[in-house]
């Protein structure tokens, strides 16, 4: 352990390596259950990822934004918008405040499938047998560790 100089300390390898080791099977584990989720509705990866963004509950994402947070090449988003496009799932749209930028925002059929994988992603996990304090705490760390990055 090695202590900061706010008084607290951090765990050396001996202590992370454990930790790291269940990120990784919990993350291999939602990874699967995940694919399956997609099979099922017969969804590439690429093309789930790109449904997980667009919340709808959110302001419509630059498809620059959609690109960085894919980590991906923004020719790559112009693709998989064009066959989710083509599929009636979603719509590009000059952005609100900047005509020179487009947005992609869900159909309604769009919607009703991003929210069947959802509905079909929660179900497949264990999150749902964690208390809401437990939910509560996990979501406190996960954004800790998400903001040190």
């Amino acid at each position: 352990m090695r202590r900061m100089g706010n008084g607290s300390t951090t765990a050396g390898p001996d202590r992370v390596l454990p930790l790291l080791q269940q990120l990784f099977e919990v993350s291999a584990a939602l990874n699967v259950e995940v694919g399956k989720a997609l099979a099922e509705f017969d969804v590439s990866g690429s093309a789930g990822g790109l449904l997980w963004l667009l919340d709808p509950d959110r302001p419509p994402l630059r498809m620059r934004e959609i690109a960085r947070s894919l980590g991906c090449d923004p020719s790559n988003v112009t693709l998989m918008g064009d066959k989710l496009e083509e599929a009636g799932l979603l719509v590009r749209r000059p952005h609100p405040d900047d005509k020179r930028s487009r947005v992609l925002e869900l159909t309604e059929s769009g919607r009703h499938l991003r929210q069947r994988l959802l509905d079909r992603v929660v179900a497949a996990t264990p999150l749902p047998t964690l208390t809401v304090r437990e939910q509560d705490q996990l979501r406190h760390l996960l954004a800790k560790l998400s903001n040190a990055s």
